[in-house]
């Protein structure tokens, strides 16, 4: 166990040796900074809103998001003072129009309902 500890590992679900060579692949055929890998859709949702948003930001999303994700936004989200404005993303030009000043994210997810 000491061992196992030493390289930074000591609960599976929080990290481990396995998910963390996903995330450095994944982060390198992306060219990517880095790369974090969930268990689940609505963990990766949950992590990402909460990371990107505080109240009084705004975040343009798709119309036909996951239904948790829509009810995390409409019920979770919403009473913290976080602003969701649930848009048709099939043509470009709505999510232009639904960014306001306080927009901080854009959100669709596939595949979706």
């Amino acid at each position: 166990v000491e061992d196992y500890l030493k390289k930074g590992y000591s609960y599976s679900r929080t990290n481990n040796p396995t998910t963390k060579a996903l995330e450095v692949k994944l982060a390198e055929i992306e060219q990517g900074a880095g790369a974090s890998a969930f268990g689940t859709g609505m963990a990766a949702t949950t992590s990402a809103i909460c990371a990107t948003m505080k109240a009084g930001d705004h975040c343009v999303i798709t119309d036909c998001s996951y239904g948790g994700t829509n009810r995390s936004c409409r019920e979770f989200f919403t009473p913290l003072g976080m602003e969701f404005t649930f848009t048709d993303f099939s043509d470009p030009e709505n999510v232009r129009k639904a960014m306001k000043p306080n927009t901080k994210l854009v959100f669709s997810e596939t595949p979706a309902n």
